[in-house]
């Protein structure tokens, strides 16, 4: 059975490491200290309602989605911009029912913007994504884009070593403290705990290609981003920019998009039902297992890149010339692509 669901201060954690001895290696045990999350991979979140009531008064309802980012390919220093959710959410909408996207905006607040539920585009082969391709966007919101140059792929993995025990954080909506004047996502930190070997079968039937991660996901958190930020040591060879300053010797890599987050899995367990003047009666419990079910960042990629929007990011650069395109969200102040 799968439950799918529609700032921290720095923490010292202790990581083991590869450490020589003579001539030989061992596991130890070293304190690190866990760095300061990037602002961005926060306002790279959006939550998802049903209605503009629903999401003025942050009913909860809905889920996660975030923003995703793709350079242009004639060079121009601009992005194709996408929100990313399960699709699981937008189905939960139909076809002409309205999902709106409450986004951040620059002086502190949140603005709300309608869509339906047929202008997102649902993954091909059943795996729960959907992703809404941005026309543009007011310039007063609060907008970071996760490019895809940060995702983890099937490369990394075998590359760069990544794998069971390494950190993990997810970025989503707390729906019992979820902001209400503006969004305030919550971030949850974990492991992986088992690389995407099998797939986990879906409530729908799909078997969904899935790590799974040793980190609580509850209601509310579907869609969210989930992200890589552990140890740069060992066989991992990723680039300076992606590896982020901490304390100790190692520097860590990250934050990398690990995937999407769309269920937890239960266990079962027994509970019992008191009535006045009856015996007990015992029921079957589902509780939660910690257990976070979370596509890999690469089906992600491969369907970006399937047909339907590499013809539409071709017929935007080729219709905005040598105008200014109208989809320019940068992924950060500076332009550097740093996820």
């Amino acid at each position: 059975m799968i439950a799918a669901h529609c700032y921290r201060p720095r923490q010292t954690i202790h990581s083991h490491v590869l450490i020589p001895v003579e001539g030989d290696t061992m596991f130890t045990t070293r304190s690190q200290t866990m760095p300061v999350i990037d602002p961005k991979c926060l306002d790279c979140v959006v939550y998802l309602y049903y209605s503009r009531d629903q999401a003025e008064r942050g009913i909860d309802v809905g889920g996660t989605g975030f923003f995703v980012g793709m350079n242009f390919e004639d060079g121009r220093p601009f992005l194709h911009a996408y929100i990313v959710t399960n699709a699981h959410i937008v189905s939960d909408a139909g076809p002409d029912g309205p999902i709106v996207v409450r986004i951040n905006t620059l002086d502190g607040h949140r603005r709300c913007i309608e869509s339906r539920g047929s202008d997102w585009e649902c993954h091909p082969a059943g795996d729960d994504l959907a992703v809404l391709s941005l026309r543009g966007a007011p310039s007063s919101l609060r907008i970071a884009t996760m490019n895809v140059e940060s995702f983890v792929t099937r490369e990394a993995i075998q590359r760069d070593g990544f794998g069971i025990g390494d950190d993990v954080f997810m970025v989503g909506r707390y729906v019992d403290h979820q902001g209400t004047q503006r969004n305030l996502p919550t971030v949850r930190f974990g492991n992986i705990a088992q690389m995407p070997d099998e797939p986990i079968v879906h409530p729908d039937g799909h078997e969904q290609e899935s790590f799974l991660v040793d980190m609580r996901s509850i209601g509310g958190f579907s869609g969210a981003p989930v992200f890589l930020y552990t140890l740069a040591t060992g066989p991992k060879t990723i680039p300076t920019r992606y590896r982020a300053r901490a304390e100790g010797r190692h520097p860590y890599v990250g934050p990398l998009l690990l995937g999407v987050d769309w269920a937890h899995m239960p266990v079962s367990g027994t509970g019992e039902i008191r009535e006045k003047g009856a015996p007990p009666k015992k029921v079957s419990v589902w509780l939660d297992s910690s257990m976070a079910c979370v596509i890999p960042a690469w089906r992600l990629l491969d369907f970006l890149q399937d047909e339907r929007f590499v013809q539409q990011r071709s017929m935007d650069e080729r219709n905005d010339g040598d105008r200014e395109p109208r989809v320019v969200l940068d992924t950060s102040p500076d332009q550097d692509v740093e996820q």
